[in-house]
Formats: structure tokens, C-alpha cells, sequence
């Protein structure tokens, strides 16, 4: 497993409890992948909410994310650059 991505469905409005929480069921799966992968040092996380994404870092020592999230239809060159990065 390289990524681990979350994708929310389309929402009227983004609200700051549903962000925590969706950042908080991505920080679930990572330490999963933590503990299944003992010799694993770091991983990324993606989540979408809906045109949005917000990238994430996390070693063992904790979690990084960005502060805005980044809408997909004004900085398409951008998105597309740290979706098939790992490709190119």
C-alpha cells in the first residue's frame, strides 16, 4: 500500500466537525497500516470532498497536513502533478 485516500461525497457545505472527523478516520486507517507494516517509516493520505483534496504525512512521530485544501477545478495542473507523480 503506497496511499491511503478518503473520498467524501458531494456536500451542500463543508462544516469544521465533518473535516475533523473525516481527518480523523484517515488518521485510522494510517496507524492501521502502521501496525500491519511494522518496518514502514512514513505514508501519505489523500482526501477528497468532492472537488476539494488535502494531502497528509505520517511517520511514527505524528501527522502533517496542509492548512487549506486545494479545489481541484482552479489548480488542475497542480492536482495533477501529485496524483500521477509517482507514474511520470
Amino acid at each position: 500500500m503506497s496511499t491511503v485516500v478518503e473520498v467524501k461525497p458531494k456536500q451542500s457545505s463543508l462544516d469544521s466537525e465533518e473535516a475533523y472527523n473525516t481527518v480523523q478516520q484517515l488518521a485510522g486507517y494510517m496507524r492501521q497500516v502502521f501496525r500491519e507494516q511494522l518496518d514502514r517509516r512514513f505514508i501519505f493520505g489523500l482526501i477528497f470532498f468532492h472537488d476539494c483534496l488535502s494531502v497528509w504525512y505520517c511517520d511514527r512521530s505524528g501527522l502533517l497536513g496542509m492548512d487549506k485544501v486545494l479545489d481541484i477545478h482552479k489548480v488542475c495542473q497542480q492536482f495533477l502533478q501529485r496524483i500521477f507523480s509517482k507514474y511520470l
